[in-house]
């Protein structure tokens, strides 16, 4: 059910007096439907909500100035998302003269939003709206932002963001206002201003950015740094800065002499359009192409143009490679190594460096060459109205033309190029269409291919695919694309429709789409296969800016396909080696690429292949299998978009995997993955060595089973998980709802698929050690779920983890191990109930932080757990446990339960149960040999003390008096031995006879009846 605020009452009725969420849960909607103005606080959202109006009501909070970097942590008067706010969606809300600040937060959208300030000083120092403090996948789409007069200060703005996405939104600025779009490295918590990672991996796509008419110093349309950002199909109506680079921005990306080299550490700038004659300059290593410019432009160094449209003129910094564009106003060459190939050039060429490439140009103008320049090639060219000037190394075939031309007009012609240079090294440019294909490539019923002949005389050489060449390739089964130390590029993101064999010969493949065709059969795959070892080349085969799309919706294969493989062939026979002797070992990279896959899942035959029927990624070790003889060089797979969704499952255990791996010394970096289904989904399943798993954003969405990272197998030592997001959903199902098995999530798994359960030792299971959980968020819900498990291995460390767990029994860490170190990790688990669940998993379903069971030698160091409904560590049947130093707090009887535990020890732990704290609250059942010391906080000291239990008389009637001797707060029941005699009004009692009466004590009570 919705909460409706209908009132500001309502809407102070939502926050605490620090201004934080009371009373809300992940997940609920809340709906402002009444304008809220406030000027007195500022309110943090802290849990994963939907924030959003049914008639776009308003939120103005008043923020005006206030905010004092870097000694506050949130502003005066602001609305906050935090980390507990990651996953919220904020939609159909206006903010209006109101701050907003997302910091160190992940997965939040922004859609339908409106964002204005009139008049007043909102943004100070860090912008209206500020996504920053390393928040990443944020997206801003569909909204709107109008600025007016803000007292210079920038409308949205990104610090130390990324893989987040600014989609279709309009920005307006107006009077004195800041940067409208801004990247920045200034004022990042704890990061450095040149810090090289800052701001990347972010798309910037499809708005509309109006600024002032007249220039200003302090105003940029769009503001950059930070690398592999994509800007994209966006228009920029303004004067003054349209694109550029932060203001005194060092790119710390910088060459130290541009070498036309392959692209480091830089953007993509992509179909934009700047009106209004504002300038634009690109960060360093960049690809600029298909845009429309009507100021100046500088290149940035080491960077790419092509297709161009500029009116103004161009600056080519060093390393700059200029192809195919129209320029309306000349060039000034300002650096080494620059090519400026096949463009439509109005006014003057200009040099004065060395090491130039002027070649098949059409120039309007001069050509100038100071004669102390050397290695200045100027040949093939047309240069109409005037003459060259100075003395070009290499001055060949060019064509004076008299006649009246522009850029764009012009009656004269040249040669086709066929020596262009190559925008990312030495060698030509050729490119391919449907006229032109045959000229390189052969077909034989089921290939296209490259014969070697052909390779041989194109080595090096860039090849250029257009639509029409693809569209003559699919008619064949697949397509080899095979060339030593050649670039397999494409141009307007033509669609490849049939398999791709890709050989590790080439350097580069990208710019392109490949769709999955059920009419391609081939056992190779079923979009891309990537195939080496047998080649004597050491750099990297970089597969990049691919789109992938599969959509199976057909009945299952009779045999397996895997969608995209990567084939690091081993076999000692298919191995090409130096004259030393040394091996020549492959690199593959995938990267920056987008891969969008619906399939359907199916019962694993164990008796047969042991994978599902369908692989969406697989990386393949040796034609064996054999992971242990692979020793090659890392295959990378890294910064990519990888979406999979389970369209149909065939059986109750229908599983899926997005990634396979069974190569040694993978790296799987940096991606977005998505996984959604209802059966058994698994992001990541290798069983491998040397594996890095690092800086990924993993979320798996699912109603039954789910796993992120599964680490599975025999003889797997020195793989590490680290610095991942991982967000599990699995179903709420009990073992038997429906007939099926219990819900259950596993966030990060390692097993020892040679270990079969009972004690685990150092002499049992394979050689799986050495493995590291290191630095992860990790969040789970559901049934059952594990957050991380490790079910046999040696020598693991988890350690720096953020585990948080909800469900009925959800577990933080469950533990077979030997010489594991669990330490510095903050754990917290939330269960529905601490009744032990029904469950398949060879641990049981138990509400815990950490539970430990089978075997010896570990150590929990330094943890922060917190458990409600459960034990914060439960251990069965371990030998050499060590708990120590640890804040543990519960709500349940005992914080630390051990059974049949040994030779162990828990101290110098601050231990909160319900009701005990410190050493009594630790439960030792059936232990021997067992420390418990030191444990905080202390019992308080307790005293003996006796009570009157009998206070009020009857005159005339007869009593019994009783008193309780207490130890503490408990009656010392323990004694009985001892008298009592008793005074009323300073008289002691006496019978009848004059006798003091004495009354013994039995079970710490004494009395004296009637």
């Amino acid at each position: 059910t919705p909460i409706i605020v209908n009132s500001e009452a309502d809407f102070n009725n939502l926050f605490d007096s620090d201004g934080y969420l009371t009373g809300v849960t992940d997940g609920s909607t809340i709906k402002i439907n009444a304008d809220i103005s406030k000027n007195d606080k500022s309110y943090i959202i802290n849990k994963a909500i939907n924030l959003t109006s049914d008639n776009n009501n308003t939120i103005d909070l008043n923020t005006s100035m206030g905010y004092n970097l870097p000694n506050s942590q949130l502003h005066y008067t602001s609305f906050n998302f935090v980390a507990g706010a990651a996953g919220s969606n904020i939609t159909n809300i206006h903010f209006h003269n109101t701050e907003i600040y997302v910091n160190n937060t992940n997965s939040i959208v922004f859609d339908g939003v409106s964002v204005t300030v009139t008049d007043n000083s909102v943004g100070t120092e860090v912008g209206i709206m500020s996504i920053r403090d390393d928040s990443t996948n944020i997206t801003v789409k569909n909204s709107y932002f109008n600025t007016n007069n803000n007292g210079g200060y920038s409308t949205l703005v990104l610090a130390g963001t990324s893989y987040s996405t600014i989609d279709n939104n309009t920005i307006i600025g107006s009077g004195t206002v800041g940067n409208l779009l801004y990247l920045t490295t200034y004022n990042v918590a704890n990061i450095a201003e040149d810090d090289i990672e800052l701001n990347s991996y972010n798309n910037i796509t499809n708005n509309t950015i109006t600024g002032p008419s007249t220039a200003s110093g302090i105003c940029y349309g769009i503001a950059l740094t930070g690398h592999d950002n994509l800007i994209a199909n966006n228009i920029v109506n303004m004067a003054g800065q349209g694109i550029t680079t932060q203001w005194a921005y060092t790119d710390p990306a910088t060459p130290e002499i541009g070498n036309n080299s392959e692209r480091y550490k830089g953007n993509n700038y992509t179909n934009n359009t700047i009106n209004g004659g504002a300038l634009f300059k690109a960060t360093n290593n960049s690809t600029i192409e298909n845009n429309t410019f009507t100021g100046t432009v500088t290149s940035g160094a080491n960077s790419t143009l092509t297709n161009n449209t500029i009116t103004k003129k161009v600056t080519a910094q060093t390393g700059s490679s200029l192809y195919n564009n129209t320029i309306f106003n000349g060039v000034l060459i300002n650096g080494q190594n620059v090519r400026l190939i096949d463009n439509n050039i109005s006014k003057t060429v200009n040099t004065t460096y060395d090491n130039i490439y002027i070649e098949y140009n059409h120039i309007c103008g001069k050509i100038k060459v100071p004669t102390t320049t050397t290695n200045v090639t100027v040949q093939n060219n047309i240069y109409c109205k005037d003459t060259i000037t100075g003395n070009p190394t290499i001055f060949v075939n060019n064509t004076h033309c008299t006649g009246s031309c522009t850029a764009n007009t012009c009656g004269c012609s040249h040669d086709t190029p066929n020596s262009m240079g190559n925008l990312k090294g030495a060698g030509q440019i050729i490119e391919i269409t449907s006229d032109n294909i045959y000229d390189y490539f052969e077909f034989d019923d089921e290939e296209f291919y490259m014969p070697r002949s052909i390779q041989n005389r194109n080595a090096g050489n860039t090849f250029i695919f257009d639509q029409s060449a693809f569209d003559e390739m699919k008619q064949a089964d697949y397509v080899t694309l095979s060339c030593p130390n050649a670039t397999f590029t494409a141009k307007d993101n033509p669609t490849f429709n049939t398999i791709l064999f890709i050989t590790d010969t080439p350097n580069y493949i990208g710019n392109f789409t490949v769709k999955y065709n059920k009419n391609k059969d081939h056992y190779y795959a079923g979009v891309i296969y990537l195939n080496g070892g047998m080649t004597k080349k050491d750099t990297p085969c970089v597969i990049e800016n691919i789109t992938v799309t599969v959509d199976y919706d057909f009945d299952l294969p009779d045999e397996t396909i895997r969608m995209i493989v990567i084939q690091c062939d081993k076999d000692p026979t298919h191995i090409a080696y130096d004259e030393d002797g040394n091996p020549y070992l492959l690199e593959y990279v995938i990267r920056n690429s987008n891969i969008n896959m619906n399939i359907p899942s199916d019962d694993i035959n164990w008796e047969g292949s042991a994978k599902p029927i369908i692989i969406p990624i697989e990386l393949v070790s040796t034609v064996q299998g054999n992971t242990g003889n692979d020793t090659g060089k890392n295959c990378i797979i890294e910064n990519n978009n990888i979406t999979l969704n389970e369209s149909e499952y065939y059986g109750n255990y229908s599983t899926i995997w997005s990634i396979f791996n069974c190569k040694n010394n993978t790296k799987i970096l940096n991606n977005n993955m998505y996984m959604s289904g209802e059966k058994y989904l698994y992001a990541i399943e290798t069983a491998a060595s040397n594996t890095t798993i690092s800086g990924n954003n993993i979320v798996v969405n699912g109603t039954h089973y789910t796993a992120g990272v599964y680490i599975t197998g025999l003889n797997m030592q020195n793989n590490t998980v680290e610095n991942n997001n991982i967000t599990l959903y699995s179903g709420y199902g009990h073992a038997g709802t429906n007939g099926k098995e219990e819900d259950s999530g596993y966030a990060v798994v390692i097993e020892d698929r040679g270990y079969g359960g009972a004690t685990y030792d150092e002499n049992k299971g394979t050689a799986v050690y050495n493995n590291k959980i290191l630095n992860n968020n990790i969040t789970s819900y559901g049934n059952n779920p594990y957050s991380i498990e490790h079910f046999g291995g040696k020598n693991t460390t988890i350690a720096g983890n953020n585990i948080t767990a909800h469900g009925y029994n959800p577990t933080g860490i469950a533990l077979t191990g030997v010489n594991v170190t669990i330490e510095n990790n903050t754990i917290k688990s939330y269960a529905i109930t601490n009744v032990t669940g029904g469950t398949v998993d060879y641990f049981p379903a138990v509400s815990t932080g950490v539970l430990l069971q089978w075997s010896k030698n570990t150590t929990l160091n330094n943890n922060v757990i917190e458990v409600e409904n459960g034990t914060g560590v439960t251990a069965n049947k371990y030998t050499e446990l060590y708990i120590i130093n640890n804040n543990i707090t519960t709500t349940d009887d005992y914080a630390v339960a051990l059974y049949n535990v040994k030779d162990s020890s828990v101290t110098e732990n601050t231990l909160i149960a319900r009701t005990l704290v410190g050493d009594a609250a630790v439960l030792d059942n059936n232990g021997t040999g067992n420390v418990i010391q030191l444990n905080l906080p202390a019992e308080p000291v307790k005293e003996y003390s006796i009570q009157i239990d009998t206070t009020e008389f009857t005159v005339g009637q007869t009593a019994t008096i009783s008193a309780s001797i207490y130890y503490g707060d408990d009656v010392a029941a323990d004694i009985n031995k001892g008298k009592v005699t008793f005074k009323v009004n300073g008289k002691t009692l006496k019978d009848s006879n004059g006798k003091v009466i004495y009354a013994k004590v039995t079970n710490g009570q004494a009395t004296i009846e009637n």
